[in-house]
Formats: structure tokens, C-alpha cells, sequence
């Protein structure tokens, strides 16, 4: 019997939660720096927010289905968080320009620089996350793999 260690799913939803409170901070307070109104980086931020967490817990779980660069133990290398950190940012940051130029602004240079500023802060952020769950062995589950 081969036995391969995944995540549980309440492991993905505390990391999920974690990230996503640090960008919707990130969110708001660089809508604030481009010139939105309070109300306007704080709508962008709350709808980020929820979005977010949707679209984390989805990729997160895709990802656990796939063992690429993940030892028997279930740690992953830190090839493996960066491949899954800069695709989820690459997907999110098309959903960025979409709001922003829905909430903020029709401009489409600022909502891709801040597409961009907010790609950049949250790749960072995630890696982060990733990193330092990636030394908590609470949430990793033994399972049978297929041969």
C-alpha cells in the first residue's frame, strides 16, 4: 500500500482565511493610495475579500490533487508554492482590473497598475503563507494513493 499526505480540509480553510485577511488590508489601503474614496476601498476590499477566498480554497484544493514537488510527508518544496502562488495571481489579478474599473474607475491604465501593485503585494503574501504552513504539521492527513 502507497500512502501519499494530502491537506484536510479545514487546514486549506485556515490558510485560506489567514491570506485572505492580510490582502483584503493590502486591497484597501492601496485603493486608498491610488485616490478612492473610503467607501470606495472599502467595498473594493469586502468584495475582494470574499471573492478571494473563494477562489483560494478552489485553487488550493485543485492543487492538492496533484503531488508535483511535494514530499511523502505532504511538505512542499518551495518550487511547488511558488508555481501555485504566481498561477492563483495570475488568475486573481484578472479579477482585480475587472473590479477596480467596475468600483474605482474606468481608467484602464489604473486599474491595471493596480492590478499589478496588488499582484505584486500579494505574491508575496502568499508565498508567506505558504511557507510558514508549510512548517505546521497539524492538517496533513495519510491517505492510500492509487498506484
Amino acid at each position: 500500500m502507497i500512502l501519499k499526505t494530502i491537506e484536510s480540509k479545514l487546514r486549506t480553510v485556515s490558510k485560506t482565511v489567514v491570506y485572505r485577511i492580510l490582502c483584503t488590508i493590502g486591497v484597501g489601503l492601496l485603493a486608498l493610495a491610488i485616490g478612492a474614496t473610503g467607501a470606495q476601498a472599502g467595498t473594493l476590499a469586502l468584495i475582494s475579500f470574499f471573492i478571494g477566498i473563494i477562489m483560494y480554497y478552489i485553487h488550493d484544493r485543485v492543487w492538492n490533487l496533484f503531488d508535483w514537488k511535494r514530499d511523502e510527508h505532504g511538505k512542499e518544496s518551495a518550487v511547488r508554492s511558488l508555481v501555485k502562488t504566481i498561477i492563483y495571481r495570475i488568475l486573481v489579478m484578472i479579477v482585480v482590473v475587472l473590479l477596480v474599473k467596475f468600483i474605482i474607475t474606468d481608467d484602464n491604465a489604473m486599474a491595471i497598475g493596480f492590478a499589478v501593485g496588488q499582484f505584486l503585494i500579494n505574491l508575496v503574501l502568499y508565498y508567506i503563507v505558504e511557507r510558514v504552513a508549510n512548517r505546521i504539521q497539524k492538517g496533513r492527513i495519510q491517505v492510500e494513493a492509487m498506484a
